[in-house]
């Protein structure tokens, strides 16, 4: 795109883990892990247009607008790797829930990478941008693909899978956020982290489109997480007790999520859930295929 008054729009969904097995420590400090991501329908949107200096602002007042926020360290790092002497001016509408495990900071980075890479002509494609994701965050690798995908390493390593299908959640945000470095610190004093892979479940395989080879459903942060927020704990069992087929912390937390095999039984988790656990964001969702996209937007940042 040649410098002009157009905005772009990019769409940043965000994620939960179907499963997350947790490998060990590795020698770099961070934690060998192997997981299954899904993007869900719930999104932030990040307006880019240009200027003359990079800038953030945002919606939502719980948002860094400095150089500690993903988005501006992503903008940064596109600009002096690819020589770039131009500026952006980007707003951040927030949806996502803050802190709650679903990637939203990481699936905003991912979508400045690719709205700003087509603002300033650099033409890259997600094959370009991926290694610049995987050195802003772990995560970050897994929205330029988007859908259904195993992420390995510390979860930077994606390889994408057959879309699940459009699985129904429901997703309890609480009042609290959970620290990622304090979960996996509890999870080195909980478990004994030998190896373990994330293999086909008979009983749990037919439940997922054909070729997704991994069992779902098990996140080896929740031992620690649970004993400490025992809330969390209630809320997951919650779910099932209302008819969820599966319920999971997502990542390290604090998003706690059931998936539901219609939306009659969603819908009537939410109404009993809501009663019993004031305070707490409720927010149905559904699987989609998507990635971080971006599109022409009409109006000004």
């Amino acid at each position: 795109m040649s410098p002009s008054e157009a905005c772009l729009e990019a769409r940043c969904p965000a994620k939960v883990n179907l499963a997350l097995r947790v490998l060990g420590r590795r020698d770099d400090g961070y934690h060998e892990i192997r997981t299954v991501f899904q993007a869900i329908d719930l999104s932030d949107t990040l307006l880019v247009r240009p200027a003359g200096d990079i800038t953030l602002s945002s919606d939502d007042p719980g948002v860094p607008e400095d150089a500690s926020n993903l988005v501006m360290r992503a903008a940064r790092l596109l600009a002096e790797g690819f020589g770039v002497i131009a500026g952006a001016a980007m707003r951040l509408t927030k949806r996502i829930p803050i802190g709650g495990g679903m990637g939203g900071g990481s699936s905003d980075a991912a979508g400045a990478l690719l709205a700003l890479s087509e603002l300033w002509g650099l033409g890259l494609a997600v094959e370009g941008l991926t290694p610049l994701a995987a050195r802003l965050g772990a995560d970050v690798p897994f929205f330029l693909h988007g859908g259904t995908a195993l992420g390995e390493g510390r979860g930077d390593r994606i390889a994408p899978r057959p879309f699940a299908g459009p699985l129904r959640f429901l997703l309890g945000v609480p009042p609290f956020g959970i620290s990622t470095t304090e979960a996996y610190a509890w999870a080195d004093a909980d478990l004994t982290l030998a190896p373990k892979g994330v293999s086909v479940n008979r009983a749990t395989a037919g439940k997922l489109s054909p070729g997704n080879d991994f069992h779902w459903g098990v996140n080896d942060l929740e031992v620690g997480v649970f004993e400490r927020c025992p809330a969390l704990l209630a809320f997951r069992d919650g779910l099932l007790r209302g008819g969820a087929s599966m319920a999971l912390l997502s990542g390290s937390g604090s998003t706690v999520f059931g998936v539901f095999d219609d939306s009659g039984s969603l819908q009537r988790a939410l109404k009993s859930m809501a009663t019993r656990f004031p305070g707490w964001r409720l927010l149905p969702a559904r699987a989609v295929p998507d990635a971080a996209r971006v599109m022409a937007a009409g109006g000004p940042v």
